[in-house]
């Protein structure tokens, strides 16, 4: 979609694009095929937004998923991605899989019924608490393999992966505007691949070693400034705050918490 495009780029990737769509050289029919054919160029991928709920496509999606685990390619799913997920969670299951999903509250009750057995259930599924999230979201964490992280998002994001659980406090925008996840998408997707890279190997491997996932330490860094984007963006929009004016916002808060360094 736009907004996870956008937000993307302007987190910091060198570039962002939609892989099948109006490749214009004639190949193939099948729209799995028609992404999975670029991944060689990609270091990281986002699965969702934007997608639709078109059952041949969702079943595309899941070879395209599947395909990314057996890669190892970095990748977000959100959005209408979470449905393929629900409808087979093994489209995970890869050596090499690195996957972060984004469910929001309604998404993590689905799961957590779709994964958990009521036997094994603990508490009241509509508790919002964080405390009861955490444990929620390590239960479905459980159940979908070493190679997920999720992000839970919203008042409080919950991360958990095989290693632990991270929870984002810091306030964000009174108003949640539609693509916002989006936004976040794109910028988890950029922290990803950077967090991946060859490039900072060592640091990442320093990182896991003192107890934190790679993906984790992505979702922590970019959930904080989504929050960070929105807030931003409220101070200048209040109500009339839409997910492009996050996207605005994007260069001056990564700048004020990071600056880039100076040619």
């Amino acid at each position: 979609s736009p907004p996870a495009s956008l937000g993307a780029c302007a987190a910091g990737a060198g570039a962002a694009s939609a892989p099948g769509e109006n490749d214009g050289d004639g190949g193939s029919s099948d729209p799995a095929e028609q992404v999975t054919r670029w991944f060689h160029a990609l270091d990281a991928l986002v699965v969702g937004p934007g997608l639709g709920r078109d059952p041949s496509l969702l079943a595309s999606c899941g070879l395209v998923i599947k395909a990314a685990a057996e890669r190892g390619l970095p990748t977000v799913i959100d959005a209408d991605g979470m449905r393929v997920v629900l409808e087979d969670p093994q489209v995970l299951r890869g050596d090499q899989a690195v996957f972060v999903l984004t469910p929001n509250r309604a998404e993590l009750r689905r799961l957590y019924l779709r994964l958990i057995p009521e036997a094994e259930r603990s508490g009241d599924v509509d508790d919002d608490s964080p405390e009861e999230v955490a444990k929620r979201t390590a239960q479905v964490s459980s159940r979908l393999g070493p190679g997920v992280t999720l992000v839970a998002k919203g008042a409080a994001d919950i991360i958990v992966d095989q290693s632990g659980t991270l929870i984002v406090s810091e306030p964000g925008a009174p108003k949640r505007s539609g693509g916002q996840g989006d936004v976040l998408a794109g910028t988890l997707a950029t922290f990803l691949a950077w967090a991946y890279s060859p490039l900072v190997a060592s640091a990442a491997r320093a990182v896991e070693n003192a107890g934190a996932g790679r993906a984790s330490i992505a979702s922590y860094g970019a959930c904080m400034l989504t929050r960070r984007f929105a807030c931003a963006a409220y101070a200048k929009h209040k109500r009339s705050m839409t997910a492009p004016d996050l996207v605005n916002e994007i260069g001056p808060a990564f700048e004020a918490w990071h600056p880039a360094p100076e040619l």
